[in-house]
C-alpha cells in the first residue's frame, strides 16, 4: 500500500486503504463518550502534496511549505510555538 502511494501520492486513498483515518466522527453524547475512551484514530492524516492539492481545488491560491516563524502575518507571531513544527505539516495559504 505505501508503494501505491508513492507511485499515485493519492493521500485520499491511501488514508481509506490502510485504515488509518476516519471520514466522520460519531456526534452527540455517545460520540462524545466514544471518543473519550477509544481515542485511537487519526481523523485524517495529510502530507504536504495530499493536502495542497485539496486546498487547491477548493479555491486557496499562494499555497507554501511554513516554517516556524516564517508567516508574512505578523499576528501568528503570537501564537506560534517552535515544538509544533516539527514532524509537522505545516502549511500557509490564501483563500
Amino acid at each position: 500500500m505505501a508503494e501505491v502511494y508513492v507511485e499515485s501520492g493519492d493521500s485520499i486513498s491511501f488514508v481509506k486503504d490502510t485504515l488509518l483515518g476516519t471520514e466522520n466522527r460519531r456526534k452527540g453524547i455517545n460520540g462524545a463518550i466514544h471518543h473519550m475512551f477509544s481515542n485511537r484514530n487519526h481523523l485524517w492524516m495529510w502530507d504536504y502534496e495530499g493536502l495542497s492539492k485539496e486546498l487547491e481545488q477548493v479555491g486557496f491560491k499562494k499555497i507554501r511549505r511554513a516554517k516556524f516563524n516564517d508567516s508574512s502575518y505578523d499576528i501568528f507571531k503570537d501564537v506560534e510555538e517552535e515544538s509544533r513544527f516539527e514532524n509537522a505539516v505545516a502549511i500557509e495559504a490564501v483563500k
